[in-house]
């Protein structure tokens, strides 16, 4: 279970609620994502052949700087469930836009469940009313006037939206019985198997075990928590119960842990991301925060651009070497994070300056042309800054090219018809 939403809209305060049954102490954190495990069991009144339904949890929150990091955990097979504060009404709505667009650009076709919190802030004389109306503009993002799916979005109906108070407990019930369901209903898309309740080799929770034990022992001994391909293969073999043998059980075991949130994967196959499995979504964000922490200057990272030196000074601390800093610098590029411009420095989007100064012209020769373009979008899509670097960086070489040609047929006297 992925817990996201914006900052201080109630999500920690939600999910302890919801393990405890009791009404929490607010404790404001800035921690970008904290992990838990919560076993639910089957709610009265419910019809289901599961007795209960243990869940990863998730809660993935700190500032709004830490957006662009967050969307690293978004993973498939996930149940999301995205948090949002009723008090603030419609300009709350408003801002869960851009979670649902990056859910699904991440996710494609995950469970997403929308809860509303503070419902006690709400009058009840106008509480029917105004849930209605806030519903109403929830399904005017995710749906089309013809009442069909809207692209980009995820599958969202009013069977999906729920609201609850932290501070009454009210519809925590209700949250809890549309959890236990949602999650029972979730299918594998390939397969069409129900996740909940099918059958899982016993060798795929052995290893299991050993990677969670793995990740403690690192934890204690305060080692790097990710493995090497062969470090993974090493710890499959330690347990001589297992019966992974081939390629293909492997990569299905990996898939498991995956999905149940024991591991962090990129299946990249450039520069050997997919050799690293990471053990720990909290370590993971961590070494991430390291960069999204960054101001903007001109000594570190003048209006967004770092230079490859100080990136990898980043490094200092992380347990991340020379040996696997280009699978942390593609990583890095893969989330839009840090991308490289140049053979030696990389561009940090969330530090690019509200209004137009990134100077270009250090990419490329000194010419007389310039081309300047401004774009305001409210939603940026995955992969948009590469692919927009790319062929701006392309363009400008291009550009370079042909003014060259020009001036050297001018130095020839050569006639241009």
């Amino acid at each position: 279970m992925i817990v996201v939403g914006p900052p201080r809209q109630g999500k920690t305060t939600l999910m302890e609620s919801l393990q405890t049954g009791k009404v929490s102490q607010f404790l404001p954190s800035e921690c970008s994502i904290r992990t838990s495990t919560w076993e639910l069991e089957r709610p009265s009144g419910v019809k289901a052949s599961t007795d209960s339904v243990e869940f990863n949890v998730w809660d993935i929150g700190g500032p709004a700087s830490m957006s662009t990091v967050n969307q690293c955990f978004f993973t498939d097979k996930a149940l999301y469930v995205v948090i949002w504060n009723l008090a603030l009404g419609e300009e709350a709505v408003a801002n869960l836009q851009s979670w649902l667009l990056n859910i699904e650009a991440r996710a494609p076709n995950a469970a997403v469940i929308v809860v509303g919190t503070h419902l006690d802030l709400i009058e009840s004389k106008f509480r029917t009313e105004r849930i209605a109306t806030l519903r109403a503009y929830i399904l005017a993002l995710c749906r089309s006037p013809s009442g069909a799916r809207a692209t980009g979005y995820p599958d969202i109906t009013w069977k999906h939206l729920h609201e609850v108070s932290c501070k009454t407990l009210e519809g925590l019930d209700g949250l809890r019985r549309l959890i236990f369901h949602v999650s029972c209903s979730m299918k594998d898309t390939t397969s069409s198997q129900k996740l909940v309740g099918r059958l899982i080799p016993k060798s795929y929770l052995l290893l299991q075990d050993a990677v969670i034990a793995e990740r403690h022992r690192r934890d204690s001994a305060d080692e790097v928590h990710y493995l090497t391909d062969l470090q993974l293969e090493q710890v499959i073999e330690l347990n001589p119960n297992s019966d992974i043998k081939d390629y293909e059980d492997l990569q299905l075991a990996i898939s498991f842990l995956i999905e149940t949130g024991t591991l962090l994967h990129f299946p990249d196959t450039s520069h050997g991301l997919c050799k690293l499995y990471f053990l720990d979504a909290v370590w993971l964000s961590e070494c991430l925060e390291r960069i999204i922490h960054i101001k903007s200057s001109k000594s570190v990272a003048r209006n967004g651009v770092i230079k490859a030196e100080d990136l990898r000074m980043l490094l200092v601390g992380t347990g991340f070497t020379e040996q696997n800093e280009e699978q942390y610098f593609q990583f890095l590029a893969k989330f839009e994070i840090a991308l490289p411009v140049a053979s030696d420095s990389y561009l940090l989007p969330h530090l690019l300056p509200p209004k137009p100064a990134l100077d270009i012209h250090g990419f490329r020769h000194q010419t007389t042309n310039t081309i300047q373009r401004l774009f305001k979008m409210s939603f940026v899509p995955a992969g948009f800054w590469e692919r927009f670097i790319a062929r701006m960086l392309i363009s400008l070489t291009e550009m370079d090219l042909q003014v060259h040609r020009l001036w050297k047929l001018k130095m020839y006297n050569v006639n241009i018809l």
